[in-house]
């Protein structure tokens, strides 16, 4: 999909709100999978297209400029063309099956 677009975001998830978002795109359980993903979701759309996950902390849209294979995985890498933050809330971390916050300090 990235690859036909030629394009991708990167959204950050807000502490507050951001948890249904991860449950939707970790995958676990009855969440949706593949590109049913983003049904019924309120899209928002910046300079290339790619979609902005609703009530994010922000976001970094990009253009794909280069694909690279290492290891057996596959790196995309591109050139941000927009970008979106809202720095009155925190950010939501998910990482070792778990989730937390970032403060300021």
């Amino acid at each position: 999909m990235i690859r036909k677009a030629g394009a991708f975001a990167i959204n950050y998830l807000a502490e507050q709100g951001g948890q249904a978002i991860l449950d939707r795109f970790a995958g676990g359980g009855d969440a949706p999978k593949g590109a049913a993903r983003f049904d019924g979701l309120e899209l928002g759309r910046m300079a290339t297209g790619a979609p902005i996950l609703p009530g994010n902390l922000g976001a970094m849209d990009c253009r794909l400029e280069q694909e690279q294979e290492a290891f057996g995985t596959l790196l995309l890498f591109g050139l941000i063309e927009a970008v979106t933050q809202d720095t009155a809330q925190r950010s939501l971390v998910h990482f070792a099956g778990g989730t937390s916050t970032l403060s300021k300090t």
